[in-house]
């Protein structure tokens, strides 16, 4: 998502550079057909939206989520809603350069604000389908693990500790013409 911030930030920058707005909205609105992007705008430092993927927001109040990040400086945030679910959200400033006077003049030194609102219902169900695989393998590892070192203590130790056992068992009873007979070299 930061990535994408900042490819979009570098895109509107040359079209607003120029004075191009209608390039800017149109930036916006291709960028805004992702459909794990809830929303691309870029929002005055008064809360009004100024350009928007959706066409509806330009003019109104930017959402509360939002503008609370900008005025606590925060750059993202994650919050939860009923209908959307867990939707990050991001803010990059866009600052008053030198080639931005033309337009903005010289006495702010934030114009606007770029916000992208990202779904990440998408990201959970992996992280729950990868956790699953997980826990999955994990089970499989250690019950293979125990199956090979029970197979490798029947095989190694307990067959030969049951010979040794049955040969004392038969020299107690008085047989003493048995023989162990060597089964390896340790």
């Amino acid at each position: 998502t930061e990535l994408l911030l900042q490819t979009i930030e570098r895109s509107i920058y040359n079209a607003m550079r120029i004075g191009n707005t209608e390039d800017t909205k149109i930036i916006l609105e291709m960028v805004g057909q992702n459909k794990k992007l809830l929303g691309v705008r870029i929002f005055h430092p008064h809360g009004v939206v100024l350009k928007s993927s959706i066409g509806e927001e330009v003019g109104k109040p930017v959402s509360a989520e939002d503008y609370q990040l900008y005025i606590n400086n925060r750059k993202e945030g994650v919050t939860y809603s009923e209908d959307k679910g867990e939707v990050l959200r991001m803010l990059k400033p866009i600052y008053n350069d030198e080639q931005c006077h033309v337009c903005h003049g010289h006495k702010t030194k934030v114009i606007g604000i770029l916000n992208i609102n990202y779904s990440l219902q998408e990201t959970r169900q992996r992280q729950v389908e990868v956790t699953k695989l997980f826990i999955f393998s994990t089970i499989a590892t250690i019950a293979f693990l125990s199956l090979t070192i029970s197979m490798v203590m029947f095989r190694f130790v307990r067959t030969p500790l049951n010979l040794l056992v049955d040969k004392m068992a038969k020299v107690e009873e008085g047989d003493l013409s048995v023989r162990m007979e060597q089964i390896s070299n340790d």
